[in-house]
């Protein structure tokens, strides 16, 4: 059963959908960082970061409010791909 929110649900899943693509931009910058700038192609650290990125990757998607059109110029908004599971 697709789930459907307000306004003001649509604003809080949106601003978490933003934070996590922010996450998900400063992992790829430290992942650049310790790889061309300071040589580190193996070890912990760069584990540590792909972990993080692993987790993170594709989440921003998983939690974008879905834009449903139903006729005319009425649209409706589908709860997240997350909130849908």
């Amino acid at each position: 059963m697709v789930k459907y929110i307000d306004g003001k649900e649509q604003k809080h899943w949106s601003e978490l959908s933003s934070k996590l693509k922010q996450i998900s931009e400063l992992t790829s910058d430290c992942q650049l960082l310790l790889m061309l700038e300071m040589g580190h192609t193996d070890g912990k650290a760069l584990a540590a970061i792909d972990n993080i990125e692993s987790a993170v990757n594709g989440l921003s998607y998983r939690f974008t409010p879905q834009s449903e059109w139903i006729g005319g110029n009425q649209w409706r908004v589908r709860a997240p791909h997350i909130a849908q599971e």
